[in-house]
């Protein structure tokens, strides 16, 4: 029995990094996971966003726990994608009492000027 059985949780971010981690080990205390993520390049980042390929592979280590996941590709900056989003998952996996955000990106650029 885990802390979060029964529940659902939104994650933003979720395929790789800490999007990703954070998916698996909420599930691992029993949550099902909506898996939400832009899947495509960011303008001016240096280094490689995440692919479709990258949320397949959250998916498939979510489901090794054992605990559902519905998988997204959204942008969390466009408010209608995440809207539809959650309510497509809410409408399949129930009430959404959760959300872990992790979606953002770094540019690489200096604080200092």
């Amino acid at each position: 029995m885990g802390q979060l059985d029964g529940k659902v949780v939104f994650v933003t971010g979720a395929a790789r990094g800490q999007g990703r981690s954070h998916a698996i080990r909420l599930a691992q205390e029993g949550a099902s996971i909506i898996g939400f993520d832009v899947c495509g390049e960011a303008a001016k980042v240096q280094y490689r966003s995440s692919s479709p390929e990258d949320l397949k592979e959250t998916e498939r280590l979510v489901d090794e726990v054992g605990y559902g996941i519905v998988t997204v590709i959204g942008d969390v900056r466009f408010r209608p994608s995440a809207f539809v989003a959650t309510a497509t998952c809410a409408i399949a996996l129930g009430p959404i009492p959760g959300a872990k955000g992790n979606a953002g990106t770094v540019s690489g650029r200096s604080f200092l000027y």
